[in-house]
């Protein structure tokens, strides 16, 4: 319960500094979603059950924060948790070019997503043309820094299994050796 609620606060502050240091005017369109790494990280580290739960919630709370349509985000964090699911069956994705690739393309997803729902039909290729260079540059942003977020999350991930008594006999050993 105790990793289940730091994994709600975490997705909660990415959600808050995404929505409102990222939502900046000038910061628009330069960075990418961040919870794509965080959805990638919760299926392959998680439970089915407990990342399926995290990423429907850090979903609604997107949809609620973000001004998108409702129901956006959370089919596209469900959509990109389901294709990780599907893609891991095929291939070993632990390794980092294949999370290098696995977060670029889900972020190109989720911009082809948005892109899809926020231009009618006439305006459809003016639309793409204007964001081109947007997406191009968050995708290679993803590919690049995408892998570490996952790294990041896999060492925290890692810190937090371990047991709290050897936590406490690592600090014991510190305060005697350092006394």
């Amino acid at each position: 319960m105790k990793t289940f609620g730091a994994y709600v606060m975490l997705c909660l502050g990415v959600i808050v500094a995404q929505t409102t240091v990222l939502g900046l005017p000038l910061l628009h369109g330069v960075f990418y979603d961040l919870l794509i790494p965080v959805v990638i990280f919760l299926r392959l580290n998680l439970s089915m059950r407990t990342g399926a739960l995290l990423t429907l919630l850090s979903g609604l709370v997107m949809d609620i924060f973000s001004g998108a349509p409702f129901g956006l985000c959370v089919s596209i964090y469900i959509w990109i948790f389901i294709g990780v699911e599907s893609v891991s069956a095929f291939c070993d994705v632990r390794g980092r070019l294949f999370q290098s690739i696995l977060v670029a393309v889900s972020v190109l997803f989720e911009n082809l997503v948005c892109w899809l729902f926020s231009t009618s039909s006439g305006t459809m290729f003016a639309a793409l043309s204007d964001q081109l260079g947007a997406v191009v540059w968050q995708t290679s942003l993803a590919a690049v820094t995408g892998p570490w977020v996952v790294l990041f999350l896999e060492k925290a991930h890692a810190r937090m299994r371990t047991s709290p008594q050897a936590n406490g006999r690592n600090l014991r050993s510190l305060w005697t050796i350092h006394s």
